[in-house]
Formats: C-alpha cells, structure tokens, sequence
C-alpha cells in the first residue's frame, strides 16, 4: 500500500475534529488523494506492555481491504511506545497519546513520519485521551490533570489540574467534558469519579458533575454528552448516562463501550459473558439491538463519517491479550461487510 496516498481525517474514540483557523497554514490541500475520501482507517493498537509488545498503528485500505501493520515503525525505525491509548487529526497533524512512555507523538498522516515528540515535563504526565478545537489540543493526564498543546508551537502551554485518573473528554461549545475517574482508588471504591465541566476561554472548571462510579468513556456529537461509568468491578456493572444541558445526569441502560455518530449512538455491553450490541437513536430515545457476529470479546468501536459503517476491534481468541486483533465492519444495521487482521491490543479508530 502507497502510504503516502491514503489517510483521512480523525474519530477516536470516537470524536471528529475540524480543521482550525489557527492551524489553516498546514490543513493538506483538498487535490490530496485519500484525505478527504474515506480511503483508509487507521488502527491504534495499545500493545501488551507486561507481554514487551510495544503499540502499534495498522493501516486498513478500503479500496483494497488490505492491512498494513506497523505503519509508524515501518516510516521512521522506532515504535510508537508502550500504551498508546487515543489518536486523533486536527489540521494537517496526527497526534498519539502514549501513556506508558509519557508522549504525545505528534505526525504525518500522510507519510507517517515523525514531526515531533512532545515530552511532557512537570504538572501533567501520562497523557491518555485527546480532542482538540481552534488550534488547541488538550490530552488528559492519567496522573490528574488536562493539558493544553499549542498547535503552532507544538508545545504544552497550559495544565489544569482535576482529579485521579481523567480518562476521556469531548467538546460542546466552549465547554471541554472531561470523565474523571478515579479509577484507581479501590479503598473507596472508585465512587469519587465525575466529569469535569471547563470553560475553554479561560481553561478554568467551572463544575463538576457527579455522574457515577468510575466515570470514564466519554463522546459528543458537540451537542449531546454521554459518559460510561464503568462501575466497582463487582456488584455495580458499566452503565450509560446523558449529561443535559442543565448539567444533571440521566440514567440510560448497561454499557461499557460507545461510539458516536450525529444522532446515533452504538454501544456494546459486555458483561464477561456474552456481548451485546445496540443503536440508540438520542431524539427518539429508541434503543434496537444489533446482530453482530463472528466476535469474541470487543476491545473498541468507531463509526465511519464518511460511510456510516461501523467498526469493531476484538481479541482473536479468549484472554488472547498478547495475540493480534481483529476488526469487523458491518453496516449501520449490523450486516456484515468485511474482517481485517490488525495489531496487539487494538482499542481506538481513525477515520
């Protein structure tokens, strides 16, 4: 595959960003085969660090339906790190998340080359999820913070300090959502989680709103806000919320992964025994289960913008934790299209 024709534009985890008008002087020409397109999904693989798998970047072709793996190693002779874990486009940038080595890989999306590493230094280390708007980039830091990059100067220029282990986050407005947690703390059982409500311009919180046990997936459509609090681990399972406007929380239904697109949301709920899968139409409030087959144990979901069609990585085999991954596709009513073969841990799409 010719990477240098086919990448396209970011949802991880599921959130689209557009290009910014600060970033506008380096936003790839609409002539640039593939870009704009939908050609390709990209596949951020999260590795097995106990297992000395570093993560990993697959490249799936849609005209073709071939996979490339190991893209980044491949372009610039070094891994990616241990434990990518969110990636997402804004301007003519790919930026990556590696927790366990402690950067924010920013590059190419065309050549998959490096254009720098950031290493964050000080307040803020451990950078886990992304979402970005007028040519800012904010990451949260697993360690408790949310920090700031300036897209001009690729640089971290601000660090807002919230609580234990922020996860994901998404943008409404001026307003940064955060889901923070507290994902770690087990002598209280993870019930200090919440989201963090920040005013953007200011980059100051404004409210935290206490959605429930370990607050932690997090999307918007730039609208609507739904979180996943993940729950204790024993006697209290993952369940989806909505997030109003006036700030206070409704209770949806079971869920433990999501991923959005406009008006519709899809969820999986995998209680350990046998997943789920679900569409859930957010005007209509209509919940209709999906008939996705030939998976064993979903590991991440992503929806493609350009062809609605959805996405969903598992584990090959049974707590195969070190094996490579598999990607279904299906239609957005659960028909089957195609399966690729990815990398180690896979757990985030780019579109």
């Amino acid at each position: 595959m010719n990477l240098s024709k086919y990448f396209a534009l970011a949802l991880c985890a599921l959130s689209f960003t557009a290009c910014s008008d600060d970033d506008n002087n380096d936003v790839l020409p609409d002539d640039v085969p593939g870009f704009y397109a939908g050609k390709t999904v990209l596949v951020l693989n999260n590795g097995n660090m106990s297992g000395n798998i570093p993560g990993s970047l697959s490249s799936i072709d849609m005209a073709t339906g071939t996979v490339t793996n190991n893209v980044f190693r491949e372009a610039n002779g070094r891994v990616l790190g241990d434990t990518p874990q969110g990636a997402i486009i804004h301007g003519s940038k790919l930026y990556v998340a590696v927790t366990q080595s402690n950067i924010i890989e920013v590059i190419n999306p065309i050549t998959m080359k490096s254009i720098k590493t950031i290493q964050p230094t000080g307040e803020g280390s451990s950078p886990r999820s992304l979402t970005a708007k007028d040519g800012y980039v904010y990451v949260t830091m697993f360690d408790g913070y949310v920090s700031r990059i300036d897209t001009l100067s690729l640089a971290i220029d601000n660090t807002l300090k919230l609580g234990p282990c922020p996860e994901e986050l998404g943008i409404v407005g001026n307003n940064l959502y955060v889901a923070v947690s507290d994902g770690y703390n087990t002598s209280n059982n993870c019930v200090d989680g919440y989201v963090s409500k920040i005013n953007i311009p200011t980059f100051t919180e404004e409210a935290k709103i206490n959605a429930g046990i370990n607050t932690n997936k997090l999307v918007t459509n730039g609208h609507d806000v739904f979180v996943i609090c993940t729950g204790n681990y024993s006697d209290v399972n993952p369940t989806l919320k909505r997030i109003k406007s006036d700030d206070s929380v409704e209770t949806l239904f079971e869920a433990s992964l999501m991923a959005i697109n406009g008006n519709t949301l899809y969820t999986i709920n995998d209680p350990y025994v046998t997943p789920t899968y679900w569409s859930y139409d957010i005007v209509s409030g209509t919940k209709t289960q999906l008939d996705l087959e030939k998976l064993i144990t979903p590991s991440a979901i992503g929806v493609n913008p350009f062809t609605n069609n959805l996405f969903v990585a598992s584990y090959s085999v049974p707590s195969g934790y070190r094996e490579p991954c598999i990607v279904n596709e299906y239609t957005a009513t659960g028909d089957f299209v195609d399966q690729y073969n990815v990398g180690v841990g896979a757990g985030c799409f780019v579109f």
